[in-house]
């Protein structure tokens, strides 16, 4: 009996470092190329078409580009702040100690600019049932429309005000056309879409998911003129965003294999006549 208990307590151990029965999962991600444009949250009619050529000049600069990394998703996070986003539509999950969103780590590479990474210690998740604008069909709409709302569920490793708070980001810089950028969020999202690729409605709630969506998703790495970090927004995007929970360590799942082996001996033999 004392060496089950033994077993028992190794196994307990074990799995409790491998993160079996805590709420922490950490995902690996890998995106498709950078797109060949890029955005900007420019909405002045006088200044948007120059915003939107260096919008489009930065992902330039990312063409041919990937990233991957990894995060760490907590979907039993509390919901701290209803209606967070998204015109009171949104919830977001960011616990005072202990966020949904942890520990992003990313690296870009494949791009003629260079390879860069970025981290981040501490994010949140958004999350809205029918609470983003979508877009009017069809594109353009023939007349005026208000754009449906559709579903979004999104990583966010910080705040859209890049020069209010406090941000945890560890960044990186890039030279285009004589400025410098420097990144200031980074975001992985789904989104329902009418248009292709296709996403269908796939929330019900602004619960969190127990899991991240399945299908592809978009990275959006969000940049600002380092000289004014309160000003214009530009934004690289990557589709085919896909994210997979991360592989136990080898040793762990074998260590864990060998303790569930030596309980069913020890099983076997006490089945033994004696």
């Amino acid at each position: 009996m004392r060496m089950v208990k033994t077993v028992l307590s190794g196994l307990a151990a074990l799995a409790v470092s491998a993160g079996a029965p805590a709420a922490d999962i950490t995902y690996n991600f890998s995106t498709g190329a950078a797109l060949d444009h890029g955005g900007t949250n420019d909405t002045n009619a006088a200044t948007r078409a120059a915003s939107q050529t260096i919008a489009n000049s930065l992902a330039s600069a990312f063409s041919s580009s990937t990233v991957s990394g990894s995060f760490v998703y907590d979907a039993s996070s509390p919901l701290t702040n209803p209606g967070g986003a998204l015109n009171g539509l949104a919830d977001i999950y960011s616990g005072s100690s202990h966020s949904s969103f942890n520990a992003l780590s990313g690296l870009v590479s494949g791009s003629s600019a260079g390879t860069f990474s970025f981290s981040d210690p501490r994010g949140f998740t958004l999350v809205g049932n029918d609470a983003s604008p979508g877009a009017c069909m069809p594109v353009p709409p023939a007349t005026s429309c208000t754009p449906p709302l559709v579903d979004l569920f999104q990583f966010q490793a910080e705040s859209t005000s890049a020069s209010i708070g406090v941000h945890n980001i560890v960044p990186f810089t890039i030279s285009v056309g004589g400025s410098n950028y420097t990144l200031f969020n980074a975001r992985v999202f789904w989104q329902e879409s009418l248009i292709a690729p296709i996403v269908p409605d796939f929330l019900t709630s602004n619960a969190l998911l127990a899991t991240p969506p399945s299908f592809s998703g978009r990275l959006s790495l969000d940049f600002v003129n380092a000289a004014s970090p309160a000003g214009t927004q530009y934004f690289v995007f990557y589709d085919g965003t896909n994210v997979v929970a991360a592989v136990p360590e080898p040793q762990t799942g074998a260590l864990l294999a060998a303790g569930m082996g030596l309980l069913g001996f020890i099983a076997r033999r006490k089945k033994r006549p004696a």
